[in-house]
């Protein structure tokens, strides 16, 4: 992926996958997937709140498409640059026996 391809797009550090509910009144197999992790270079940020600076720990929306092998996850708004997954929750994958792959086939099928 060219610099141009990534230019502008903030990148998130540390992150894992939540259950983005949306509504509580949401079937549960309605519930999508956002992100939790820390912000770096955001063109969002607000130097007069503090807000997006780099380090901020975010929840984003849900991802609507995944791409692995770009390291692009992109919500309503934002694509965000992939940068190291949280170290506990790539132990929980292990753990219980799930990939990325499975998130990325789930997330794109929506």
């Amino acid at each position: 992926m060219s610099n141009h391809e990534t230019q502008g797009k903030p990148r998130l550090e540390n992150w894992a996958f939540y259950v983005w509910m949306g509504s509580p009144y949401q079937a549960p197999e309605a519930m999508r997937q956002g992100l939790v992790g820390e912000v770096y270079e955001d063109p969002r940020h607000d130097p007069s709140t503090g807000e997006f600076s780099d380090g901020h720990r975010v929840m984003t929306t849900a991802v609507r498409h995944l791409d692995l092998n770009a390291g692009l996850a992109t919500t309503r708004n934002t694509t965000y640059r992939l940068g190291k997954m949280d170290p506990g929750f790539a132990k929980w994958l292990e753990t219980n026996g799930y990939t990325l792959a499975q998130y990325e086939n789930a997330i794109n099928k929506t």
